[in-house]
C-alpha cells in the first residue's frame, strides 16, 4: 500500500487534470465526496459486514478512492464516538493524497490533539451543538454537552497558536427539543469564535412544529440549499453524489437506503459502477443526506 500511495502522490496532479477533460456524462454520477462514519454500526446494521475496520482498512479505502477518482474531499465523521486518535490519523493519510479533510464531532477533542489535527493538515471541523444544558444535548444527539463545548474551545485555540486557516463551524440539529432555542444556541456559537453557524436536520427525523417560523428570527444561521428546499417541500433533484463508509465496510450512496455493497469483498469503483439503478434512487430521496457534510464544499488541502 505504501507503493501505491506514493505512486498516488506523485501522479495527483495528472489525475486532476485528466478527470477535468473527461466530460461529465461519460464519466457517469461519480461521487463528489467520500464520508468515513468512524462510529460503529448497531447490530442490527450488521448484515452487509463485519463491524471494525481497521486503519490499514480505512487507508486502504481512501487510496481505493484516490485511486479511481483522484484527490476528493474526505469528511470523517466521528458524531457521538471517542474516535479522535482515528480521525487524527486518517487526515494525516488523506492530507498526503491532497484530499481535503472536514471534521465532524461532538468530541470529545483535547488541547492536545487539536493541535494534532491542526498540524496534520485539516481543513474545517464542524461541531453539532443541539443545547445549552447537558439534558437537551444528550435528548438530541446521545453525548455530552462539555465534550462538544470542551473541543470547540480547543480548535479556537489550536488555530490561534498555529496561525492556520482552519474553517469552524457550529451546526445545530433542529429538534422538538430546541426548536425554542435555537436564536440562543447560535449566539453562543458566535460568542466562542466559530467562523459560520448552521442549521441541520438528523436524517430520518420529522421536522420540528414551528421550525420555519423560527428561522426568520435568526437570520445569522446558514441554512443549507438542500434543507433549505426539503423544509419547502421540494423534494428529489439537486442532489450531488456522494459515498458514505460504514465501520463495517458497508458502502452507501445514501444513509437512508441500504448499502450497494462492502467494500471488504468488492472493490469501491466496481461496487459504485455496477449499482447505477440504487445510485439513482438514492439522488431521488426526498432527503439522501445530512447536508452538513457539504458545507465545506470549496474546502483545499492545507499544509
Amino acid at each position: 500500500m505504501k507503493e501505491l500511495e506514493q505512486a498516488l502522490a506523485r501522479s495527483r496532479a495528472k489525475l486532476r487534470n485528466f478527470r477535468a477533460r473527461i466530460p461529465y456524462v461519460s464519466r457517469g454520477v461519480a461521487p463528489v465526496r467520500l464520508v468515513l462514519h468512524l462510529g460503529e454500526v448497531e447490530e442490527n446494521q450488521i448484515g452487509d459486514g463485519a463491524k471494525g475496520l481497521s486503519l490499514a482498512e480505512w487507508k486502504e479505502a481512501i487510496v481505493a478512492f484516490v485511486a479511481w477518482l483522484g484527490p476528493i474531499p474526505v469528511c470523517i465523521d466521528t458524531t457521538g464516538e471517542d474516535a479522535t486518535d482515528l480521525a487524527i490519523d486518517l487526515v494525516r493519510f488523506a492530507n498526503r493524497l491532497e484530499c481535503p479533510s472536514h471534521l465532524l464531532t461532538t468530541g470529545p477533542v483535547s488541547d492536545a490533539q487539536a493541535i494534532a489535527f491542526v498540524d496534520r493538515g485539516l481543513g474545517a471541523v464542524t461541531a453539532r451543538v443541539a443545547g445549552l444544558d447537558e439534558k437537551t444535548q444528550q435528548a438530541v444527539l446521545h453525548c455530552g454537552l462539555d465534550a462538544c463545548a470542551g473541543s470547540l474551545a480547543a480548535f479556537v485555540a489550536a488555530r490561534a497558536q498555529r496561525t492556520r486557516k482552519l474553517v469552524l463551524q457550529v451546526n445545530i440539529p433542529a429538534h422538538e427539543e430546541n426548536i425554542d432555542s435555537l436564536s440562543s444556541i447560535a449566539g453562543w456559537a458566535r460568542q466562542v469564535g466559530v467562523d459560520g453557524v448552521s442549521l441541520g436536520l438528523l436524517l430520518g427525523s420529522p421536522v420540528p412544529t414551528g421550525l420555519l417560523e423560527q428561522l426568520g428570527e435568526i437570520p445569522s444561521v446558514d441554512v443549507p440549499s438542500g434543507l433549505k428546499r426539503f423544509l419547502g417541500g421540494v423534494t428529489g433533484g439537486g442532489f450531488s453524489a456522494r459515498a458514505s463508509l460504514r465501520s463495517n465496510g458497508a458502502l452507501h450512496a445514501s444513509l437512508a437506503l441500504p448499502s450497494l455493497g462492502n467494500i471488504r469483498e468488492v472493490p469501491p469503483a466496481d461496487l459504485w459502477r455496477s449499482q447505477g439503478p440504487a445510485i439513482q434512487e438514492a439522488l431521488r430521496h426526498p432527503r439522501p443526506y445530512e447536508e452538513i457534510e457539504l458545507l465545506t464544499s470549496t474546502l483545499r488541502t492545507q499544509r
